[in-house]
């Protein structure tokens, strides 16, 4: 299921640094392979996935799903899942 989604202004700033693609959070959002709520914050959930592109690193997407359309907070490579999917 593809769901829609826009870019925080600081999920902006990170997936340009860390050079994660926009379709690789889509991606993230609809074939996640484990997903639970962030300890910090109970209102974003997690979304992970190994990318093929990105000799199978683990991303981890942070969301807010409670908007509509979904708000990515923020998105980075876990290296602690790495391998552990």
């Amino acid at each position: 299921m593809v769901h829609e989604f826009i870019l925080s202004k600081h999920a902006k700033e990170v997936i340009a640094r860390r050079g994660i693609d926009t379709e690789w959070i889509s991606y993230a959002l609809s074939f996640y392979v484990l997903k639970d709520t962030d300890p910090q914050d109970p209102t974003l959930t997690r979304f992970y996935v190994e990318i093929k592109q990105r000799e199978n690193r683990v991303l981890r997407v942070c969301v807010n799903c409670n908007k509509n359309p979904w708000i990515i907070v923020s998105a980075h490579f876990d290296r602690n899942k790495k391998g552990r999917l």
